[in-house]
Order: C-alpha cells, then sequence, then structure tokens
C-alpha cells in the first residue's frame, strides 16, 4: 500500500505493508442494522430457537454454530479432586465434615 508513517508524524507516503495502527479504531454501537457474520465475530443469525446456544461442534474442529447443548458438551469433573473442605447441600454433598 501506498501510505503514511504509523507514527502519526507528517511525512512523505511509501510502499509499505499495512500494519494495525493503519486501521481506524470503530465501536460495534455504530452497528445499526445487518448480521455480523461468524467470520467477522458475529453469529450469523439475527435470532435463534428457544434453548439453543452457540457452540463449537461436538467431534470436530470447526465453525461453531446455534445448536442445542448434548452430553459430551458438558465435561466430566471429578468432585475428589477438585475440592477441599465440605460440600454444602446446595452443591449436592452432605454439609457435614
Amino acid at each position: 500500500m501506498f501510505v503514511g508513517p504509523t507514527s502519526g508524524n507528517a511525512a512523505a507516503p511509501a510502499f509499505r505493508k499495512l500494519v494495525a495502527e493503519d486501521l481506524p479504531s470503530h465501536s460495534t454501537d455504530l452497528l445499526t442494522a445487518g448480521i455480523l457474520p461468524i467470520a467477522r465475530g458475529g453469529s450469523g443469525l439475527s435470532s435463534t430457537s428457544a434453548h439453543y446456544v452457540f457452540i463449537g461442534q461436538t467431534n470436530q474442529a470447526g465453525a461453531p454454530s446455534w445448536r442445542e447443548l448434548v452430553e459430551s458438551d458438558i465435561p466430566t469433573i471429578s468432585i475428589t479432586s477438585k475440592t477441599s473442605g465440605t460440600l454444602t447441600v446446595a452443591r449436592g454433598g452432605t454439609g457435614i465434615t
């Protein structure tokens, strides 16, 4: 690109690669219409079905999509290795030490 310096100082433009400082920052508050695609950090939809989540694939790499949670989305956590002390009744324990 034929652009000025990144320093902000006045200088003659030159051919160089663009860098992040060359691009203006825009607030997402300026987005008032349309649908932001997944590739740009959006959901790709204006609405979705009830009880759906925006999540990655269950068994392979790939773009996230809107779908229902499945059992394999929730990791198994060993309670014996992740806690210490007394497990409260509200958390499924007895509240007794």
